[in-house]
């Protein structure tokens, strides 16, 4: 239930990001900030304490992450998802 739940917040988050980044930013700047996020996504993941990534508590860790993350990019997107219809 946790490894589904996050790839469904995973897979919203990224396309949420992604019309968002879509909408609001140039394709120069949505291209280097993508390649920031896929340069730097590793090292945070490497920082974590190993109990922490690899088990319940991490996955459970993630999920509430990727929520408050999905709710802050509603509450922030909200204007420019109404935008693009």
């Amino acid at each position: 239930m946790l490894v589904a739940g996050n790839g469904v917040l995973l897979f919203a988050l990224l396309v949420g990001t992604g019309i968002y980044g879509f909408a609001e930013l140039r394709w120069s700047t949505l291209i280097v900030v993508t390649g920031l996020v896929v340069l730097f996504a590793p090292g945070l993941f490497e920082i974590c304490p190993s109990s922490l990534r690899d088990g319940r508590k991490g996955l459970v860790v993630l999920v509430g992450v990727q929520m408050l993350a999905l709710a802050a990019l509603a509450k922030l997107a909200g204007p420019a998802w109404a935008n693009l219809s």
